[in-house]
């Protein structure tokens, strides 16, 4: 439901497992995940694009730009079965940083409603009557240079919050159509 530092070798246990079940594609449930650390999104990208390449960069007014490259993992993990993403307006963040890149990269289908708009890197302050104070520090971008969009993700597919179920079938048609050869 959400992703933290111990997301990627979760993902690894889970990625093995499906492996030796040799799967035709793969579905990735993001929606209501509000993200976490950038760089849980970097090391769960290592295992569906190219190793060794930049994977986004954030750069802010007064903060010099930092690059993100997807981590070099042994190619036993590297998996190019044929993806779907599901989003809704509850993914943020990380997930929504995973999800844009790779519908950016036409890695995956991304299927649901527009995603919630947060790719950004903050500073926390708790204050001291008990609130809290979240600064953009700074802003995310492609390898290409287009800054990730404020207003979120748009899906490949939208599809209202009331369809739900429905999502979970529409991304399995894709993916059987996918192995069929028929798209």
């Amino acid at each position: 439901k959400r992703w933290n530092q111990g997301t990627p070798e979760d993902m690894s246990r889970l990625m093995i497992d499906l492996a030796s079940r040799n799967p035709k594609g793969l579905v990735v449930d993001l929606r209501g995940n509000p993200g976490g650390p950038p760089l849980a999104a970097r090391a769960i990208s290592a295992f569906f694009l190219p190793n060794g390449e930049q994977l986004v960069y954030f750069e802010g007014r007064h903060r010099p730009r930092a690059d993100l490259d997807i981590p070099v993992i042994p190619p036993e993990f590297h998996y190019d079965w044929p993806m779907v993403i599901l989003v809704d307006k509850g993914t943020a963040s990380a997930s929504e940083l995973f999800s844009g890149v790779m519908q950016n990269r036409k890695r995956a289908l991304v299927i649901g409603e527009k995603t919630a708009g947060q790719i950004l890197l903050k500073s926390v302050y708790d204050l001291s009557d008990g609130s809290t104070l979240a600064l953009m520090t700074a802003r995310g971008y492609f390898p290409d240079g287009r800054a990730f969009p404020f207003e979120g993700i748009i899906p490949d597919e939208q599809a209202p919050a009331d369809q739900n179920a429905d999502l979970v079938t529409r991304a399995s048609e894709y993916l059987f159509l996918k192995a069929e050869g028929k798209i």
